[in-house]
């Protein structure tokens, strides 16, 4: 897959790519305990750790394998999260997190639009997204960007080693895409009535 090379910017917010200098701000964001509750990446306790993870994960200046799009706002470009996709399939799964003193203002789904028509445009047939049930609200976001929840499966999460029930929807660009069922086959799973 390719590497996001344009800007898009929104009425609040600048989504690019990643530089080497914003290890700083990408700090900002994975220091945060309440983001990392919720993210695979482990909680960062000191800022060389933003570097490293910068180069192995985020910079757009290093092949990579996954492909994360810096959210920032206008007012001085500077990154307070990120929304991006993990480019080995066959789940390509959508994730994104944002500092905590972001949420609840709408940041997370007015960035993830744009990234969305870019990954479609990038040629992705569908994207899947997962959420812990007890973060329901990354669930609304999902829904609100046009994610369809599928099923539920009860996974020991690496980074915690405790048992997490996620929920697991998928979003399709190309309508003949079956639903991704490679967490079915690997985990407990079941339909939920949660609506």
């Amino acid at each position: 897959m390719k590497q996001l090379e344009h800007v898009h910017e929104t009425k609040r917010l600048i989504i690019r790519p990643f530089k080497i200098t914003d290890a700083d701000a990408l700090y900002d964001i994975l220091s945060d305990e309440a983001v990392s509750t919720f993210i695979p990446l482990p909680l960062m306790s000191e800022p060389e750790e933003a570097v490293q993870n910068l180069k192995a994960h985020f910079a757009v200046t290093i092949k990579k394998r996954d492909y994360f799009f810096a959210i920032c706002l206008k007012e001085d470009d500077r990154p307070i999260g990120y929304a991006g996709v993990d480019q080995i399939g066959p789940a390509y799964d959508f994730g994104y997190a944002l500092r905590s003193d972001f949420w609840h203002s709408g940041i997370t789904t007015e960035a993830a639009r744009p990234v969305l028509q870019q990954l479609k445009q990038d040629g992705y047939a569908y994207l899947t997204a997962t959420h812990d049930v007890d973060n329901p609200a990354s669930g609304r976001v999902m829904e609100k960007l046009g994610f369809e929840y599928h099923y539920s499966y009860d996974e020991i999460w690496e980074k915690t080693q405790q048992l997490v029930t996620f929920r697991m929807y998928q979003m399709n660009f190309d309508e003949s895409v079956p639903t991704y069922e490679g967490y079915k086959e690997k985990y407990p799973w079941y339909i939920e009535a949660f609506h």
